[in-house]
This record gives structure tokens, C-alpha cells and sequence, in this order.
């Protein structure tokens, strides 16, 4: 997994903060531009085709 340390948006270093009750890595210059959410869900998908 990649662990973000600067925001791919705009460059600037990602700082801790409270985010929706929890601790996020996110970019100090706008409140939306980047939150490193760091939650990887596995996902499989299967697509059958019968007759």
C-alpha cells in the first residue's frame, strides 16, 4: 500500500488532523483538496454468461 506523505493535488506535506472523528493524513491549504483515507477494501467481481 502506499503511504501518501505529500498531496498528489497540489504538492504541499500532508498533516494530521481530525477528519469525521478520526485521524487522517490530510492537505493543509483547503479543507476538501486531499484526505488520505487509508482504507483498502478488497473487492472481487464475477460476471457469468449462460446461453
Amino acid at each position: 500500500m502506499h503511504e501518501f506523505l505529500f498531496c498528489p493535488v497540489c504538492g504541499a506535506t500532508l498533516v494530521q488532523a481530525s477528519v469525521d472523528g478520526r485521524e487522517r493524513r490530510k492537505c493543509p491549504s483547503d479543507p476538501g483538496l486531499f484526505v488520505h483515507w487509508d482504507n483498502p477494501v478488497p473487492v472481487v467481481a464475477a460476471v457469468i454468461e449462460h446461453e
